[in-house]
């Protein structure tokens, strides 16, 4: 508060002159954390500011917040498979509001496991592998050589046909779209981890196959 008085000789004082000033500022920006970007788990979004006795509003529909908009009060939720662009201004008393402040968050989450049909085991002829994953828009890859399916592997389009030779030429192990097989040592389905590997035994084996 600042007081005044005028003087000049002979004459009367002024009246005393006194004014109040209130120094505020621009509250400042508000902070999200974690901050925005791609995850693979559901995200619990907390807003802060550091401005002390603020009112931190929000929207979620893209539009920039108001004074009338929603008021944060606890963490927001991104769910899995979604995408939420979250904006916050701050706001206090007197103050001018803060800058916008905006971060995007992509929520993805983990690819389904593939599924064979038919399923793994031991056949007689040839089979027709048809690969599936209940994750829409997912790219199934896959190898048949003993290496881990990478994004640089076969691309799955169309069903696999599975014969004598693809499946006896090379043992060890089959993984299709990121999953281990095993081999069975003896040609035993029993033995086989699930899901086991197509198995097409000629006739000749089968005949021995009291021997084994």
């Amino acid at each position: 508060m600042i007081r005044a008085r005028a003087y000049k000789q002979d004459w009367i004082p002024s009246p005393v002159q006194q004014a109040s000033y209130n120094i505020t500022g621009t509250v400042a920006t508000p902070t999200m954390n974690p901050a925005g970007g791609t995850y693979q788990t559901s995200q619990s979004v907390v807003i802060s500011c550091s401005t002390a006795g603020v009112t931190i509003r929000y929207t979620i529909d893209g539009s920039d917040p108001t004074d009338t908009s929603m008021i944060y009060a606890n963490p927001i939720i991104c769910p899995l498979d979604s995408y939420t662009l979250i904006k916050a201004r701050a706001y206090k008393q007197d103050w001018l509001p803060s800058p916008i402040a905006n971060s995007s968050y992509w929520i993805t989450g983990t690819v389904a496991t593939p599924s064979f049909d038919p399923s793994g085991g031991t056949y007689i002829g040839a089979q027709t592998v048809t690969i599936s994953c209940a994750t829409p828009g997912a790219q199934i890859r896959y190898t048949t050589d003993g290496t881990m399916p990478t994004v640089t592997s076969f691309l799955y389009t169309a069903p696999l046909a599975v014969n004598t030779t693809t499946t006896l030429k090379k043992p060890g192990d089959l993984r299709i779209a990121g999953l281990p097989v095993k081999w069975p040592q003896r040609c035993t389905p029993s033995t086989a981890l699930w899901p086991a590997p197509l198995l097409i035994l000629p006739p000749e084996i089968m005949r021995r196959r009291s021997t084994w």
